[in-house]
């Protein structure tokens, strides 16, 4: 599940556990909805030797977003979702 989602240079970063060492994920499902608008962005990100973390560079100045996670497992099957988290990428000066 999620540890970190914080504005960072480039878009948010975004950082997470691993969730099972015995059952290897082969990748991640991150859901991003911007919750000023209720749309919902799938992302998916490659289990390339246990990565847990990515950066989200489409993002936009003054708005917030609100990731989930879930591991994607052998055979697609696929695990819960984490809890929310939300971040604010502040506005333009």
């Amino acid at each position: 599940h999620f540890r970190t989602a914080r504005v960072h240079d480039s878009g948010v970063y975004l950082d997470w556990l691993i969730f099972d060492l015995e059952y290897p994920p082969v990748g991640y499902q991150i859901l991003r909805g911007i919750t000023t608008q209720g749309a919902q962005l799938h992302i998916h990100v490659a289990n390339t030797g246990l990565v847990r973390e990515y950066i989200d560079t489409d993002v936009q100045p003054g708005t917030t977003y609100a990731y989930r996670i879930r591991a994607i497992y052998p055979d697609d099957v696929l695990g819960d979702w984490s809890r929310e988290l939300s971040v604010t990428v502040p506005a333009s000066n």
